[in-house]
């Protein structure tokens, strides 16, 4: 499978299709929206490196979905867009990313394994990498990080540090 890259590192959110998300979430949440995701993440976050710019907009659609799209700058060229939906119905939470141009244009599932008011991890063992997504907001800053086994076999965890706009 292909490794996907973020700003020349793995990207936080990966591709390689392990389900299709429209037939995967046919359920409705029946409950708050703060049970599907801290409500805290809907806005705008950035992330500047060195030479590069990430970009993330969160949007709260209705109370099952969360919908966001994304990009990678450097200068004025995009290095990479993407799409993620964070869908919940009665019983399972998928955090679902797509990214332009990799995976043959087709999402990944990763299943919500723990939730919080203020974090989530997203995990598939069956992914080639990452295998596990992780996102813990303090007040106005989102951490967010990748990790799992590289198709080398090593561990690896890449961080990336938002700020609100």
């Amino acid at each position: 499978m292909k490794q996907l890259r973020f700003l020349s590192v793995p990207v936080l959110f990966l591709l390689v299709a392990c389900g299709n998300p429209e037939t995967a979430m046919t359920e409705t949440l029946s409950v708050p929206a703060e049970t599907l995701l801290f409500p805290q993440l809907a806005g705008t976050w950035i992330s500047n490196g060195d030479s590069s710019q990430y970009i993330e907009e969160w949007t709260r659609v209705n109370d099952s979905l969360y919908s966001s799209t994304g990009c990678g700058l450097k200068g004025t060229d995009t290095l990479f867009s993407e799409k993620v939906q964070i869908r919940a119905g009665k019983t399972i939470r998928q955090y679902i990313p797509q990214v332009t141009g990799q995976n043959g244009g087709e999402p990944v599932v990763f299943e919500i394994t723990s939730l919080s008011d203020s974090s989530f991890v997203a995990e598939n063992p069956a992914h080639d990498f990452p295998q596990r997504i992780v996102y813990k907001l303090k007040k106005d800053s989102l951490i967010a990080w990748i990790e799992g086994k590289t198709s080398k076999g090593t561990m690896h965890r890449e961080y990336f540090r938002m700020a609100r706009k």
